[in-house]
């Protein structure tokens, strides 16, 4: 019987079977032709405006043409895209913003669970790796990011902790050039897919590597390993170097201040449950519990770096960091927020459950089953993991809404079919104060212009929408006048009249674009486009991804050369 197990055990597809069965209860509300509510409900609008902006021409992807009552937004220039990318391509197969957002929440489970399976394996057995993955899948913060809040970057981030932590092990350890590719890919698709995620994880890592080349392995390949971080920077920098450097663009106030949000101590400990938001104080009706499962595990390894010193730097340093991230979430960590650069990006300090359920799920790497005793331990683990979270992961109610639903309640005249003539009366009852206003608007736009262009002394003879940011007028005009362009200026959109580009004009208090033009018959484009500084982060990323590309594809080939 044995024999048989590692027979099958063997191939590939029967571990991507097993992790889609253990996944099942939690991933059954994604598999049911109908839909729940979630608190980040805008995704399904985010993506949308991914869909329009990659079919208008813009490469890469950086504004939001239907948000804030049509003046649109430079959404992706600040919020990352990468979800959003996936998400197009599954709405270009399958028609539905719904379905495409199902099954990016579907896939981040499956891919997590797999490379925390992978992650596992290079320090203990199949097993133990397994019931790794089960406690990470089954971890109650996953249950708030998937059926609570719906936190599509978080979910995608708990893909990369173990893939990038895989990956930077095999890259110390075996030096292989595949390696380096690999993990600046991974490291690369952490940037873009979380904002929150690389500012801790990625100083996380490096004092891992560091540890990991002082205490087990050697400093060998140390400079690879600063070179896949760089090369990451560097494949990723078209969209953090502009989200960093014209944050000042942006009014920096926000609707949540961290200093609200931080959890008490009994909040993590204690299991608890609800569907609403967080509060300040303690009357929260959202759970916080970093998990009992976590907590044993947690109390275990505590216990084990007293009672032996195998891999004991290892045990110091995750119970060490998972420390640090619980004593961040506590109120008395103030003093270290208020010296942190981006923390009123930050929000939620509750955010960092996404860590303590990374480290706390990778102390599986410190067990053993060699005996009964401890498979049996593992197998009431696992169990107990599943059962502790079973009712966690369903929503607060089924419903069956169509994408025309989600676009009526985020846009103010946009459907499926295309736009409308009627205003959204749903939509007014939307608030976008969540998206920080670029700093040439005074007062944000609450209203539907009747026209994009508007001029009280030229005739618009005809507006060409070529698409969603690119438009051409014919105009004509006795006297010299102005024009109106109701879109929020922003650095990268461009106004020319007969092939020559003019300067821009800001109309108050709503910060939309406004530009003269002379009299007579005129022929005026205007366009979004990159600024030659994006041009420039544009051209570095785009040489990261080549080497990248390379650095795995002739690892592959010479690899194939040398079998020969």
């Amino acid at each position: 019987m044995k024999n048989l197990i590692k027979k099958i055990s063997a191939y590939k597809i029967f571990w991507v079977i097993v992790f889609i069965v253990i996944s099942l209860p939690a991933i059954y509300p994604l598999i049911r032709g109908d839909f729940y509510h979630f608190s980040d409900e805008p995704h399904i609008a985010n993506l949308f405006e991914m869909i329009r902006a990659i079919d208008s021409g813009q490469f890469p992807p950086r504004w939001a043409p239907d948000m804030s009552f049509g003046f649109g937004y430079p959404l992706f220039n600040f919020y990352y895209p990468l979800p959003y990318y996936i998400g197009y391509l599954f709405f270009k197969l399958f028609g539905s913003l719904i379905l495409s957002i199902k099954l990016l929440f579907l896939i981040s489970v499956l891919l997590s669970a797999l490379f925390m399976f992978k992650w596992l394996r290079l320090f203990t057995g199949r097993f133990e790796s397994l019931v790794g993955a089960l406690v990470y899948i089954y971890t109650p913060y996953r249950a708030v990011d998937l059926y609570v809040r719906g936190a599509l970057g978080e979910l995608f981030a708990f893909i990369y902790f173990p893939a990038i932590s895989y990956f930077t092990y095999l890259l110390l350890k075996t030096g292989k050039v595949k390696y380096v590719g690999f993990l600046a890919l991974t490291i690369s698709f952490l940037i873009l897919s979380h904002n929150l995620a690389p500012i801790f994880f990625i100083p996380w890592i490096i004092f891992f590597a560091l540890l990991l080349c002082r205490f087990s392995l050697s400093f060998t390949n140390i400079y690879k390993f600063f070179a896949s971080v760089l090369l990451a920077l560097s494949a990723s920098s078209y969209f953090w170097l502009p989200a960093f450097i014209e944050k000042s663009n942006l009014v920096s106030q926000t609707p949540f201040n961290y200093r609200d949000h931080f959890p008490f101590i009994k909040q993590l400990i204690f299991p608890s449950w609800g569907y609403g938001a967080s509060h300040p104080g303690i009357y929260d009706d959202l759970s916080f519990q970093i998990g009992i499962v976590n907590l044993i595990l947690i109390s275990v390894t505590t216990l084990t770096l007293l009672m032996s010193k195998k891999n004991r730097f290892l045990k110091i340093f995750i119970l060490f960091s998972l420390a640090g991230f619980m004593f961040l979430m506590n109120i008395r960590s103030s003093f270290v927020w208020n010296i942190l650069p981006l923390a009123d990006y930050i929000q939620f300090p509750w955010r960092l459950l996404l860590f303590t359920t990374f480290l706390s799920s990778s102390l599986l790497m410190f067990i053993n089953a060699k005996t009964k005793i401890v498979k049996t331990f593992l197998v009431i683990l696992g169990m107990f993991s599943i059962s502790q979270s079973f009712f966690y992961f369903k929503p607060s109610e089924y419903f069956n809404p169509t994408d025309d639903y989600y676009l009526k309640r985020f846009f103010p005249n946009i459907s499926v079919s295309g736009k409308s003539e009627i205003l959204s009366s749903e939509y007014l009852n939307y608030s976008e104060d969540y998206l920080l206003l670029p700093m040439w608007v005074d007062r944000r736009a609450n209203f539907l212009p009747d026209e994009k262009f508007t001029s009280n002394t030229v005739t618009i003879n005809e507006i060409k929408e070529l698409n969603s940011v690119k438009y051409l007028m014919k105009i004509s005009g006795e006297e010299e006048g102005s024009i109106s362009f109701n879109n929020y200026y922003y650095p990268g959109w461009k106004i020319f009249v007969d092939g020559q580009e003019k300067d821009i004009g800001i109309d108050k208090p709503y910060g939309n674009i406004s530009f003269r033009i002379l009299k007579g018959e005129k022929e005026v484009m205007a366009l979004w486009s990159e600024t030659n500084f994006r041009k420039v982060v544009d051209l570095i990323s785009l040489c990261g991804i080549l080497v990248i590309i390379y650095l795995i594809t002739f690892s592959k080939r010479s690899g194939n050369n040398n079998e020969k």
